[in-house]
Order: structure tokens, then C-alpha cells, then sequence
């Protein structure tokens, strides 16, 4: 087992053949809809939570399914530098409303494998997710 000090939900989002990724405020990279748990918060309902707050959309627990768990260098913040992230990543199979930036995101894009090689991405999204979509054919 992997040493890791922040645990984080997150929720893959497709449509299309593209993912949907969020950049936050302050933040100069896009990364997938999560965040941390909270005491006593599943993996699952924080992430259908997070992804409530950030993108204002509404997601059964039974619309969410294992995609991976994630192991990764933390990235937000200098006061995470040299902390190891824990993401419960989950595809999100159906969700209700239209999402939308929120108060939490500045922006919202629908991407597709290209964004590796054009944008500013999170290393979860970038190492991790992103390629493996492209592989399995989930992504254009």
C-alpha cells in the first residue's frame, strides 16, 4: 500500500467522445471534478458531492462507477509540496442538469486526447486518466 496524506474523490465525465474538466479559481491547470472527503464521507458520495459543487449537476450513486484508484504528487498549492494524493476516481455513467461553471470553477471545457499535447492539465488528468481514456477509445 502507498504512503499518502490527502484522500480525494473525483468523477470522469463524458459525452461525445470528450471529457469534461474544470480549472478553479487561482489555478492555472484543468483537472476533474473531486475533492476531499470528509469524516465519515464515502468515496463515492464525496465524489458525487464535489461534483455537485463544482459543475451544479446532480448524479445517482448508482451512475457511478470504479474507474481507478490514483496514486500522485499533490499539486495544488505549495503547502501540499512533497504530499502524495489519493484519488477514488469514478465514471460517471448518467447525470441530471447541464453543467456549468460554479463559485469553486472559473471554467469549464469539454477536451479530448489533444489536450495533452495544448493545455495546462493536472497530473492525475494528464498522467493517469486522460491516456487511459484514449486507449480504451472513451475519448477522441
Amino acid at each position: 500500500m502507498i504512503d499518502y496524506q490527502i484522500h480525494v474523490a473525483s468523477g470522469i465525465m463524458i459525452k461525445n467522445k470528450k471529457l469534461l474538466a474544470g480549472r478553479s479559481r487561482n489555478r492555472p491547470f484543468f483537472i476533474i471534478p473531486g475533492g476531499k472527503l470528509e469524516p465519515g464521507e464515502t468515496s463515492e458520495h464525496a465524489a458525487i458531492r464535489e461534483i455537485q459543487e463544482e459543475f451544479g449537476v446532480d448524479i445517482k450513486l448508482e451512475d457511478l462507477k470504479p474507474f481507478d484508484v490514483i496514486y500522485e504528487d499533490a499539486a495544488l498549492g505549495s503547502f501540499n509540496k512533497g504530499k502524495i494524493v489519493r484519488a477514488d476516481v469514478f465514471m460517471v455513467g448518467a447525470w441530471t442538469g447541464e453543467p456549468k461553471a460554479t463559485s469553486e470553477v472559473d471554467e469549464l471545457v469539454w477536451i479530448d486526447s489533444s489536450a495533452l499535447a495544448n493545455m495546462e492539465l493536472g497530473g492525475i488528468l494528464k498522467n493517469h486518466v486522460l491516456p487511459r481514456l484514449k486507449k480504451e477509445g472513451l475519448v477522441g
